[in-house]
């Protein structure tokens, strides 16, 4: 333990905390007449005690066992090897780590955890925390708190902007983007998880900026987006591919959208057609995309799922899905069952320890609310053309549906299906949410179509 919490770690933790929190009073107290803001001192410190307890967990129930304590220990390790041998640490950072060995610059100043380094995306974290990392002091927590920060600062940004182009009143949008548990804890600390969420919103505001139309550079825009995708391919590059498709749909189906319908119709079947040839080429063609093609995808998700379930060396409870072979039709006929067990699942009767039982309960609130949204027949302001007239909708249904059913297919283990599909819970929550309208947004939206109407006539 005094690894952890020696008196170097406590200082170094406690002095940058202290200098975040007066950071964040004086953002605060610099826009607090903007009524988006009162959620901001409550977001800032929920995600700071998240990414606490987060870190504690792992030292303390888990006993110091854990992915984020090696990717600590990594960025360590690459720190040292700066000072020992800076041409071997720039090797490091542009290069992909082999397989089957660490090379012996490393056993000057300690060799990194071998499972971590061996493994590309695991390692590319490592390199992102040594950043951070010299900054800490060595310090795990503080590492942990520059990862929370970060993320707090992110998070804030998608809600602004998704408060900007929902018309969801403001306390709902927060909910979804800011406050739902199992984000807030998988997705705060130093882990993979962190890093792709955080991704995917920056990913998701730039496609909006550019579809709406409402960016400064569009260079700036490019460059935030391809780093996004860099960093969803390094981290989990399947999360490339549940992306991309939504990407494509807007670009179908919304960027002729004001045009006359021949266009507009035109330009949907090439569209369609498109990508229905793409996609009956990405099946048949295995050789052309090697270990992405849809031949080794599913071998993956299929030997991940065995393994979850045969491999004694998995802790937790596990659950089955009603497919044997994953090949052709079972593929499709196992969809609905894999989309609900990703957003549902685990029941409360399913939970066998507290952090189980926890996601049981916040899973229960999201079916509650989901079950509202199909039997509540007064819309009030909101109407369906809204979810079929803004972007963001369809890149959420397409997000949520194709991420859905990837990570139920694949995780095995309740533990693990909590963990990946928090980057699907806003947008889920966004878009069972939309009936909730502000009505101001609602009247400064109707205003501004009457006056396009009328700068268009």
């Amino acid at each position: 333990m005094f690894e952890f919490f020696d008196s170097v770690d406590i200082v170094s933790f406690v002095g940058w905390l202290l200098i975040f929190i007066i950071i964040a009073h004086v953002i605060h107290a610099n826009n607090k007449q903007n009524p988006e803001y009162r959620f901001f001192l409550m977001h800032f410190y929920w995600k700071i005690g998240m990414g606490l307890a987060f870190g504690l967990v792992y030292i303390l129930y888990y006993e110091r066992h854990g992915d984020t304590v090696f990717y600590w220990q990594g960025a360590k390790k690459l720190n040292l090897l700066l000072f020992d041998n800076p041409r071997a640490y720039w090797h490091e950072l542009v290069s992909t780590p082999p397989r089957d060995y660490i090379p012996n610059y490393f056993f000057r100043v300690g060799k990194p955890p071998s499972w971590i380094y061996t493994e590309p995306n695991s390692w590319f974290v490592c390199k992102i925390a040594n950043f951070l990392s010299f900054f800490s002091f060595g310090s795990y927590l503080t590492l942990n708190l520059f990862f929370s920060v970060i993320s707090a600062s992110i998070s804030w940004k998608f809600f602004r902007y998704m408060n900007k182009v929902l018309l969801t009143k403001t306390s709902y949008v927060a909910l979804a983007c800011l406050f739902i548990p199992s984000v807030a804890f998988w997705c705060t600390g130093l882990i993979k998880d962190t890093i792709a969420i955080c991704a995917i919103f920056v990913l998701t505001m730039c496609i909006l900026k550019i579809i709406r139309k409402e960016y400064k550079s569009l260079a700036g825009i490019l460059f935030s987006l391809l780093l996004s995708y860099y960093l969803l391919y390094s981290i989990r590059p399947f999360l490339v591919i549940c992306t991309v498709i939504p990407l494509l749909m807007i670009l179908i189906f919304k960027v002729n959208k004001n045009k006359s319908f021949v266009i507009k119709f035109l330009t949907r079947i090439v569209g369609i057609s498109l990508a229905i040839g793409s996609i009956a080429y990405y099946f048949s063609s295995a050789a052309s995309f090697g270990e992405y093609s849809a031949e080794s995808v599913f071998q993956t998700a299929e030997v991940i799922q065995k393994d979850m379930l045969n491999n004694a060396g998995y802790t937790g409870k596990r659950y089955y899905l009603s497919i044997e072979e994953f090949v052709g039709v079972n593929l499709l006929l196992v969809a609905p069952e894999a989309i609900i067990t990703a957003l549902f699942r685990p029941f409360l009767w399913e939970a066998d320890g507290i952090f189980i039982l926890l996601n049981g309960l916040e899973n229960l609130f999201i079916l509650y609310l989901c079950i509202r949204f199909f039997v509540s027949r007064k819309q009030g302001l909101a109407n369906n053309t809204e979810l079929r007239d803004n972007a963001f909708y369809l890149y959420a249904l397409f997000l949520v549906l194709i991420l859905g059913y990837f990570v139920g297919l694949t995780s095995g283990l309740f533990g693990t299906l909590v963990r990946l599909k928090t980057p699907i819970m806003p947008f889920f929550l966004l878009i069972i949410l939309y009936k909730w309208v502000d009505p101001e947004k609602w009247l400064n939206q109707s205003k501004t179509r009457e006056s396009e109407k009328t700068v268009n006539q």
